[in-house]
């Protein structure tokens, strides 16, 4: 996978791995608001509007959990931080940002 060259890009594509793989979006919480969510777009649109972000998740078990965003680094290093449920999802495609 090709490296993301923006920090849309870079949320674009996990996101977009989340929802494919059955994930639902909940809300987008950052220090001031929570945002409700149903899309791939509502969500990177409510995370590229603020510095930090983080998206609130429901896999297709029916567990829930999150994603911490902080934009403004290198695009590959936009996930900062997410519960271990949502490893399945996002580990392989920022592994292999970190392998190029």
């Amino acid at each position: 996978m090709n490296l993301p060259k923006t920090d849309r890009e870079a949320v674009t594509i996990l996101l977009t791995a989340l929802a494919d793989s059955g994930c639902k979006f909940d809300t987008v919480a950052d220090e001031f608001d929570i945002v409700p969510v149903d899309s791939v777009a509502a969500a990177v649109d409510s995370v590229m509007a603020v510095d930090n972000a983080c998206v609130n998740v429901t896999t297709p078990q029916g567990e829930n959990g999150w994603l911490y965003f902080v934009l403004g680094n290198d695009p590959e290093e936009v996930l900062c931080d997410h519960t271990q449920n949502m490893s399945q999802y996002v580990d392989p495609i920022c592994d292999s940002w970190w392998d190029m």
